[in-house]
């Protein structure tokens, strides 16, 4: 084995192991954003040897299960008004500011109020856009200033790359 290979490996694996961690998170983010956009009901619980969603479970037990989703609400007002303070003090209206720019903040200020994580890429070319918190993901890091950080990247979406390019 070569020089170039081990170190290949040992990135691979890096990034193999950084990718499972990430697991628990991309778990949850999923359940805190079905539950935001009103799916409070699918949770899996046991019941028994059978395995049953909370909504299968409250129809058996003979009751109807209600959805008063107020966290989506709150989510909602939040960036709204978000972008209504954005608008009045002037943020976006700077030289230089990309016109897609408020939509992109707003869009990650809601993403980081379901799951807890916003992450923005920033281009050679200062392009900016929002990385799906799903396809991200980053070595252990213990540094609040994150001077620890080995390995930062996220995974290619082709689906989302081909949107991009027939949109353009």
């Amino acid at each position: 084995m070569n020089k170039h290979t081990t170190h290949d490996n040992r990135l691979i694996y890096a990034a193999r192991d950084a990718w499972l961690a990430a697991g628990d998170f991309r778990r949850r983010r999923d359940r805190f954003k079905r539950y935001t956009y009103g799916d409070q009901w699918s949770d899996k619980i046991c019941d028994g040897p059978w395995l049953r969603s909370e909504r299968e479970q409250i129809y058996l037990s003979g009751k109807q299960p209600y959805t008063n989703n107020l966290i989506r609400q709150l989510v909602k007002t939040v960036v709204g008004r978000f972008r209504v303070l954005a608008e009045s003090r002037g943020y976006y209206s700077r030289a230089g500011s990309a016109p897609r720019m408020p939509e992109l903040d707003a869009r990650l200020l809601e993403e980081f109020l379901i799951s807890g994580m916003a992450v923005q890429r920033i281009g050679l070319d200062g392009e900016v856009e929002n990385v799906n918190p799903r396809l991200f993901f980053i070595n252990a890091v213990k540094d609040p200033c994150c001077r620890d950080i080995e390995l930062i990247t996220r995974v290619r979406d082709k689906e989302h790359h081909k949107k991009v390019e027939s949109a353009a």
